[in-house]
């Protein structure tokens, strides 16, 4: 990541996980084996085999300890498929070092309609990166003043 240069640090990207959550059965309606089999599917999912197969095939950097590991060996000994993505994952291992915890709160849901607006702005070259930034800023801010938030 590029070093901003009014404060000195690195830019830190927003970092987030995939979760699950099982809603009780008053606000669901789930019966106690619906929600067993909820439970069953978490563990799996958040397993270091889940979560490996993830790498494998999307490339979304494990949550899981064990196989973060493992994406690392991959990685190290240059064994993605296509090669290409051994540089790119490297990158983005490297961003990761920097970046924050996505914030789970109920007004983030105003970033992402704000950021796809204003990066694809500034992929096409029609506004500048600071540009970008306040823009994004001024919509989700516009956006929770009008929903109440």
């Amino acid at each position: 990541m590029p070093v901003v240069s009014q404060t000195g640090l690195h830019a830190s990207p927003l970092i987030g996980s995939t979760g699950w959550v099982i809603a009780s059965p008053q606000a669901s309606g789930a019966t106690p084996q619906q929600l067993e089999a909820a439970l069953v599917f978490i563990l799996y999912m958040t397993g270091p085999q889940a979560d490996l197969n993830l790498w494998n095939y999307a490339h979304d950097i494990p949550a899981n300890v064990q196989a973060y590991n493992q994406a690392v060996s991959q990685l190290e000994a240059g064994q993605l498929t296509p090669s290409c993505l051994n540089g790119i994952m490297e990158g983005i291992f490297a961003q990761a070092q920097y970046g924050q915890k996505f914030p789970n709160i109920p007004a983030m849901a105003y970033y992402w309609n704000a950021f796809h607006q204003y990066a694809t702005a500034y992929f096409a070259n029609q506004t500048t990166a600071q540009a970008a930034a306040q823009g994004m800023e001024q919509y989700m801010l516009q956006q929770m003043a009008q929903s109440g938030g």
